[in-house]
């Protein structure tokens, strides 16, 4: 409670407030409170894009030249692009299914390169190879810290090859 003094023959209530460091120190609090809450808020509406080098790695997959030979037993995969690939998705169309298999293990193909893969006995053979409509998927990757992270491109990038 405040104490009352006379002053001049006035009678001054004297009151202690709080002291201008503890009120800065509240205030830089305060906003800094602010700003987390406005950044972990506004990051759900940053869409996080993933990087190969520089640039956004969906430009490195726009780069992406190929050519692929599935047969009922393998593929090949020849790299005519600058852009080294590693490995590839393969995709059965068909109506209500989505069948994805990597016949591939991280394995670089270098430009001007072509690897070859046994479809049989890996998860690719439960696909059925005798008919239908496939796309080849190029994946391409980047080395970060001696592991390769590899990327899946967008399926407008696929070849389709028709068994």
């Amino acid at each position: 409670k405040g104490q009352f003094l006379k002053e001049n023959n006035r009678i001054v209530h004297n009151r202690r407030g709080i002291s201008p460091v503890i009120a800065t120190v509240l205030l830089v609090a305060i906003a800094i409170v602010l700003v987390l809450s406005i950044f972990t808020w506004g990051r759900s509406f940053i869409e996080k894009n993933a990087l190969k080098g520089k640039e956004a790695i969906e430009t490195s997959c726009a780069e992406v030249a190929f050519e692929a030979d599935l047969t009922i037993t393998e593929i090949t995969v020849i790299n005519k692009g600058n852009v080294p690939l590693y490995g590839v998705a393969i995709k059965k169309v068909s109506v209500g299914s989505e069948q994805i298999c990597y016949p591939f293990d991280k394995e670089e193909i270098a430009m001007n390169e072509n690897r070859t893969a046994n479809l049989d006995g890996t998860n690719c053979s439960a696909l059925g190879f005798d008919s239908g409509t496939f796309e080849i998927i190029p994946i391409i990757g980047e080395e970060v810290s001696g592991n390769i992270e590899s990327y899946v491109c967008n399926e407008k990038y696929a070849k389709e090859v028709i068994l």
